[in-house]
């Protein structure tokens, strides 16, 4: 085919928004859309003094000939307007003369679609919407550089106004077919205006995105013998160079550029060549196909019911078969209606699988049985197990708290109590939501990796309570020994039952300073000298005496606890170490 295209001109328009010469155009009402490669080559949008955005589209001049400037259109308005010739702005609306080869290869292998009372023909290809940004924006990229994808011998050429804003920088962008899919490789090249342009992501001047190669859908303007593109294909072409005192559409550098470049282009598919596929004799696994392959392997290891995930995932799959269905009857002109299907199905087969590995964690059934048997014993229930958790747990229920008062004893149970509970509770919520068949609950981050966090966080918290607890038996044993005291002052024995109280804990804190003095670092030894440097005057009352003794006894174990569990700590890092070198 050797017809050229064209643009509409500006007879077609008025100055007047609400008068529109074209019948046709006044029918179609506007609906010209703006492709995502027309966004990324310079936006093609202009901002008016009211802040309103139009897209701009090229008009072709009929009269003779203008100063430095020409028309646009304003798709909103149907206003034509004087811009200036070097602006990168607007848009290419391309015309079609509808010659008779045309017309057969409409009728035959075209496809024609009637809507709005208007005549639509799929014709050519051009890059027109962004590939999907969540997989195929990755994925291409990654077989691109690894140098995998084949080239179709095809290509599209457009102006780089990034590189020099005084001159024509024309580039080539090779197209290359992935699973019967073609797509271009497009440097993002702004106007100046625009820092960036947003998609799902966003984009500025500089950045590569895939677009894809599709069929333009024209207008089919019998009375006039053309066809309208419904869709502004690229933008960043100048109309004319700034440097021309007169401006001619027919001597313009867009003509230049519609006749060389864009009428060859767009038609590379019909020009006596059969359709480009992809050698699929070795075909690359879908995302889905290999999402089946995993769950089909991770389902076999699931501990619930089988066959209610298989159902699910059955009825998924048919869904989204029927959904293609639709669209295959329906015939839509939404082209990324299949890749967002497909999507979706993905999404939800990535859920399932996510939530069978974490149904198949036979760490957080450990943990369960730990919490469960902890707080059988704090209820009084007998049960034998050797977990050392436990064990822990049952000497302090049997052996420690029987001897606090009645009310300290229950007090301290229902601590201990409490904080297993409020661990169970944390644990049923997170099996709640990696429930394979509760899809629409995201899962939440799980509490424990493995059973030693777990018991690790327990046992810090255990050290606090037995630290308080240890601290309330002292007291006991301080109240008893008081009563005996002041029995002793009734007997005239005052002086003896002081010493022998004072002498015992004076032991105690004597064996803790030892400890700390051996096994603590510098800080730690400055903190010991300062809490015996807490000075006892003991010719105070003997209740005010065994107090500070207390207090001194209280801190020395908090310190001794923060040695133990420095010393602990360091020993963990030292065994993680890498030992080895590597063979040479």
């Amino acid at each position: 085919m050797n017809e050229k295209l064209t643009l509409l001109g500006e007879e077609e328009w008025s100055h007047d928004p609400f008068e529109i010469k074209s019948k046709l155009l006044e029918k179609y009402n506007g609906r010209f859309a703006l492709s995502n490669a027309a966004k990324l080559t310079g936006n093609g949008s202009y901002i008016n003094i009211y802040h309103n955005e139009y897209v701009l589209f090229w008009l072709k001049l009929t009269r003779t000939e203008y100063s430095a400037s020409k028309v646009f259109l304003s798709d909103l308005t149907y206003e034509s307007r004087y811009h200036t010739a070097s602006s990168y702005d607007p848009v290419i609306l391309p015309v079609l003369p509808l010659t008779e080869d045309i017309e057969k290869r409409i009728k035959s292998k075209y496809k024609v679609i009637k809507d709005y009372g208007i005549e639509f023909a799929e014709y050519g290809e051009s890059p027109l919407s962004i590939a999907d940004e969540i997989i195929m924006q990755s994925k291409l990229e990654e077989l691109y550089k690894k140098n995998k994808l084949k080239k179709t011998g095809r290509h599209f050429t457009y102006n780089d106004n990034s590189i020099n804003k005084n001159k024509i920088n024309l580039v080539k962008y090779d197209e290359y077919i992935y699973n019967n899919r073609k797509y271009i490789r497009l440097k993002v090249t702004l106007n100046e205006k625009y820092s960036s342009v947003k998609f799902r992501y966003t984009y500025k001047t500089g950045d590569y995105v895939w677009i894809k190669v599709e069929k333009i859908i024209w207008i089919v303007d019998r009375e006039n013998k053309r066809m309208i593109s419904t869709i502004g294909l690229p933008s960043g072409m100048r109309f004319d160079s700034p440097r021309k005192a007169n401006i001619n559409f027919n001597k313009s550098e867009l003509k230049w550029y519609l006749d060389n470049y864009m009428s060859k282009e767009i038609f590379q598919n019909i020009k006596g060549q059969e359709e480009i596929k992809e050698d699929t004799t070795i075909k690359e696994k879908t995302k889905i196909d290999i999402l089946l392959d995993e769950l089909e392997k991770e389902i076999k290891n699931y501990l619930g019911n089988k066959e209610e995930v298989y159902n699910y995932i059955d009825n998924l799959i048919e869904d989204y078969n029927k959904s293609l269905d639709k669209l295959n009857i329906n015939k839509e002109l939404v082209l990324d209606r299949r890749e967002s299907l497909e999507l979706q199905l993905q999404i939800r087969l990535e859920q399932i699988l996510t939530k069978i590995k974490n149904s198949n964690d036979k760490e957080i059934e450990k943990i369960l049985n730990i919490i469960n048997i902890c707080i059988d014993k704090l209820n009084g229930k007998e049960i034998e197990d050797t977990n050392e958790l436990y064990i822990d747990i049952s000497l302090l229920n049997d052996k420690i708290l029987p001897f606090l008062l009645n009310e300290k004893e229950e007090y301290y149970k229902n601590i201990l109590l409490n904080m297993f509970v409020k661990e169970k509770n944390k644990l049923d919520k997170y099996c709640n939501s990696i429930n394979v068949l509760n899809i629409e609950v995201p899962i939440l981050e799980k509490p424990y990796n493995k059973e030693e966090d777990f018991v690790y966080g327990i046992r810090e918290k255990l050290n606090t309570i037995l630290l308080e607890v240890n601290a309330e038996v002292i007291k006991t044993d301080i109240i008893k020994e008081i009563i005996n005291t002041y029995k002793n002052i009734m007997d005239n024995n005052y002086s003896e039952a002081k010493n022998k109280n004072i002498k015992l804990y004076l032991e105690l804190i004597q064996e803790l300073s030892r400890f700390i003095e051996e096994n603590g670092n510098t800080l730690e030894k400055e903190n010991l000298i300062k809490i015996l440097n807490n000075n006892i005057n003991y010719q105070n009352e003997i209740e005010e005496v065994m107090t500070t003794l207390l207090d001194n006894i209280i801190s020395l174990y908090k310190l001794k606890y923060r040695v133990e569990n420095r010393i602990k700590t360091e020993k963990e890092i030292e065994s993680s170490k890498i030992k080895r070198k590597l063979k040479r």
